[in-house]
């Protein structure tokens, strides 16, 4: 009787049985991709207006720091600056830059003193249909969001 090695024997079952050889068919993989297809276009809207969310909020942020420094700027610079309407072309408007699409509008003029004192108000900061609303508090101005008003 001959000894038949235990990798000879199962190489011999696999030729016997075609249905036991390893590997996946052509449906399962098609299964696969189509599943795979599908997670892929549900999360990439999602991931795009993540993105979208994320450059406003930065944005939005660095406008805020800008305002923030107003006052500080028509202390060192000893100029007077009004707010009212941002981008803006008049001679005495502050030296806050908007990113595109973006605009500010204040309820009442805000005066900045040359001593670095405002006069305070209300503006409103917007991108499209998205605004946020902000409130400068006399003497200093420290911006503060007191409202953000979201798409439709």
């Amino acid at each position: 009787m001959e000894r038949v090695s235990p990798a000879r024997k199962a190489d011999s079952v696999l030729r016997e049985c075609p249905s036991c050889r390893g590997g996946y068919t052509l449906a399962e993989m098609l299964v696969v991709l189509v599943v795979i297809a599908l997670a892929a276009g549900v999360a990439f809207p999602r991931a795009a207006s993540l993105y979208r969310s994320l450059v406003m909020a930065f944005e939005r942020d660095a406008i805020v720091e800008q305002l923030s420094a107003v006052g500080f700027n028509a202390l060192i610079q000893h100029r007077e600056y009004r707010l009212v309407e941002l981008p803006s072309q008049a001679a005495d408007a502050p030296p806050v830059v908007l990113p595109e699409g973006w605009s500010l509008l204040a309820e009442t003029p805000i005066r900045y003193y040359r001593n670095g004192v405002c006069t305070g108000g209300q503006l409103t900061l917007s991108y499209g249909e998205v605004a946020a609303r902000l409130a400068l508090d006399p003497p200093y101005c420290a911006p503060k969001i007191v409202v953000k008003d979201a798409e439709g």
